[in-house]
């Protein structure tokens, strides 16, 4: 029997296996440290990550999910399908196959992933609410050696605030995720279910996190956006402390010293 068959064949018997039993927070399966799948947020974002940030009355909007996971083992296949279970009025959330993956045969959504080398990539976008059903096989190529990372990036478009809420789900003819080992042994990893707040973006002078309080949170903030690249500034003036029309160094510099120097208060741009 070869790779693949041997890999689907596993996925076929936990399928059975998760329907007639569940699953377990560690399955028997998995070896050493259960594995993890988790997603995380991309754009315009708070501090914590559970905001996702949205130009106010600009509508339709795309915000962006990243699906990461953490093996301590070779992986030869992932079957992971999820749901909003949040979706409806006001905050509809599409997924529109265009911005995701384009088509079967080239995927967007795996670009730059750890899985991104393997044979078998399939994605398939249920609407109404939004469904993820994910099937991905090495096949002849390498396994996923142990390690933490992108799995795939998804742009929902929303048409409100609202949340989103992520979670996994029934998909015949598989069942809740599902990671294979280069053995063919299957097992389930642990999933982090998220909600995400999608909220309007608002102006808040020296408050660049966009969490109404203006600390060392803030210079944080300010340091990663302007030095590291980091997280998007909700409104680009609320970083700009001294209104120069900039972002930079010098902002940084001017809200330290309002903060713990007794410095004058981030002026308020028009």
């Amino acid at each position: 029997m070869n790779r693949l068959a041997l890999v689907f064949g596993a996925i076929s018997v936990i399928a059975l296996l998760c329907l007639s039993s569940g699953a377990a927070a560690q399955d028997p399966n998995d070896p050493g440290e259960p594995d993890t799948l988790y997603f995380t947020p991309g754009g315009m974002r708070s501090t914590t990550g559970d905001t996702l940030y949205v130009w106010p009355g600009v509508f339709p909007q795309d915000v962006i999910m990243y699906i990461n996971f953490w093996n301590d083992n070779p992986i030869d296949a992932i079957i992971s399908p999820f749901i909003d279970t949040c979706n409806g009025p006001p905050c509809d959330a599409d997924l529109d196959p265009s911005k995701n993956y384009g088509s079967e045969e080239l995927p967007k959504c795996f670009e730059g992933s750890r899985v991104e080398h393997w044979d078998v990539l399939v994605v398939k976008v249920g609407y109404y609410p939004p469904t993820l059903p994910i099937g991905t096989v090495a096949s002849s190529a390498d396994p996923v050696p142990p390690g933490d990372g992108l799995f795939a990036t998804f742009v929902f478009t929303v048409f409100d605030t609202g949340r989103i809420c992520l979670d996994s789900c029934f998909y015949p003819p598989s069942s809740v995720l599902q990671f294979v080992d280069t053995q063919a042994n299957g097992y389930v990893p642990v999933f982090k279910k998220r909600t995400f707040v999608v909220a309007n973006c608002g102006y808040n002078c020296g408050d660049p996190n966009n969490d109404g309080i203006t600390n060392i949170v803030d210079v944080v903030c300010l340091v990663n956006y302007v030095l590291r690249s980091g997280t998007p500034l909700c409104y680009e003036k609320s970083g700009d402390m001294n209104c120069d029309g900039s972002v930079d160094i010098v902002d940084i510099t001017y809200l330290i010293n309002y903060l713990f120097k007794g410095g004058s208060p981030p002026g308020y741009c028009p």
